[in-house]
Parts: structure tokens; sequence; C-alpha cells
């Protein structure tokens, strides 16, 4: 069963801390409110958008 593997709870708080951290940047953006910032935000999710969107197109390669 894919429920019972290990690697799904190290998964589970992998997604909790990315979360935690996303939401707290985003949250130190808006009291900053600087276009720089927000610049800067865009720019590392276009970055983290490119990077799995090339992990994907690897693993259809395979």
């Amino acid at each position: 069963m894919a429920y019972a593997q290990p690697d799904n709870a190290v998964f589970g708080m992998g997604a909790a801390t990315g979360s935690l951290l996303w939401f707290s940047a985003l949250g130190l953006g808006q009291r900053l409110n600087s276009p720089r910032i927000w610049r800067a935000l865009d720019a590392l999710v276009a970055v983290m958008m490119g990077g799995a969107a090339l992990w994907l197109l690897a693993g259809l390669l395979d």
C-alpha cells in the first residue's frame, strides 16, 4: 500500500516546512511592501516552477 511507505512522512514534513517558510516570506514581503522584495519573490517562484518543470520533463524522458 502506498500510504504505508516511510518516505511519505518525510515528504509530509518537507511540505509542511516549505509551507511555513513560504507563507512567512509572504508575510514579511507584505510588511516591507517594496517592489524590489516582490520582484525577488516573483523570481524565486519562477526559479522553483522552472526547476519543477525540468524535473518533471526529466522524469518523462527516463
